[in-house]
């Protein structure tokens, strides 16, 4: 059975991949209590059996497209998981991010709250 990664498991996203994916795969939900992204030789220890890694660990209350602001926490933490994958051999990285796949400027605080 395969064993697959996934950061940020405790994010909206997240808790839908653990419980879609369950049945099939091993999992290893990846999130602040267990394990910090940020922190190489934490995510090398954790990701050594994988054979997948779901990266969707990301500050949004920080960095999101209405703040045009970059983290270098962020930055860090796909970093990361791009040199554990390679270092683990790890074979298949997805990279997903929620915040950035929409333009929520245009939006405003009624049309958020009534969706």
């Amino acid at each position: 059975m395969k064993k697959i990664a996934i950061t940020g498991s405790n994010g909206v996203i997240g808790e839908i991949l653990m419980t879609g994916l369950k049945s099939k795969y091993k999992l290893l939900g990846l999130n602040h209590s267990n394990c910090d992204v940020a922190n190489y030789s934490e995510l090398l220890k954790q990701t050594q059996s994988c054979d997948i890694i779901i990266h969707l660990a990301w500050d949004t209350k920080r960095e999101n497209c209405n703040n045009k602001k970059y983290l270098k926490k962020n930055t860090t933490m796909y970093e990361n998981v791009y040199k554990v994958a390679l270092k683990n051999g790890v074979k298949r990285v997805i990279l997903a991010s929620s915040v950035h796949a929409d333009n929520f400027i245009k939006w405003n605080e009624k049309k958020i709250n009534e969706c």
